[in-house]
């Protein structure tokens, strides 16, 4: 995870100044909506921010042949892990 975090680290330096990337880590889709609400309330984040959501899931959630459903719209995409480090 400091490997992750690290990433996005650099990722925040090349970004736009007045843009940061703010990290959340949570179970559902739910949780990391309220981190993300009290975030931008207690003025640690701004709206127009980019937020990463890292899921967690135990081991018996996961199975070889599915993949954990989460609630998508058009705002919201998963990005490989991998492409992290690819900006």
């Amino acid at each position: 995870m400091n490997r992750l975090r690290s990433r996005l680290r650099r990722l925040e330096l090349a970004s736009r100044p007045e843009q940061q990337i703010v990290t959340t880590i949570g179970r559902t889709q739910e949780e990391h909506d309220r981190q993300i609400a009290a975030l931008i309330a207690a003025g640690e984040a701004h709206e127009t921010d980019l937020f990463v959501c890292v899921m967690k899931f135990s081991e018996d959630e996961l199975r070889e042949d599915e993949c954990p459903r989460i609630s998508s719209s058009s705002e919201r995409r998963l990005i490989p892990l991998g492409a992290l480090g690819r900006a």
